[in-house]
């Protein structure tokens, strides 16, 4: 985990709390952990896609020091590349901005080529 539980503010602790005690209520039910991952994974992409990127910097500079802010406390949140690229537009305003695509491995030996 990226921060410590004692870090935590007791309003995410209790919910912390609560995801343990509901995965471990669920040990060995396959099918109901996986309601669960879901439901987690729905919440992720809810705050995602809301109040976090309603959150997000609309400067160069104020993005530059959150970034460094999570590089130096290590708390990198699962971000799709999708996300990313709406991020870099919103700095750039409403033009698009040309991202490459993200380059396909290349297996030496005769191997065929494949994604990532």
């Amino acid at each position: 985990m990226y921060i410590s539980e004692e870090n935590l503010p007791p309003d995410l602790r209790q919910i912390m709390l609560a995801i343990k005690q509901a995965a471990e209520v669920r040990a060995g039910a396959c099918v109901d952990l996986l309601m669960l991952l879901r439901l987690l994974e729905e919440m992720h992409r809810l705050i995602l896609d809301g109040t976090f990127r309603e959150s997000l910097p609309n400067t160069r500079q104020a993005l530059y020091r959150v970034l460094q802010d999570l590089e130096e406390a290590g708390d990198w949140p699962y971000l799709p590349r999708l996300h990313i690229q709406a991020l870099m537009q919103q700095l750039e305003g409403s033009t698009p901005m040309l991202v490459p695509p993200t380059p396909r491995s290349f297996e030496p030996f005769g191997g065929e080529v494949s994604d990532p």
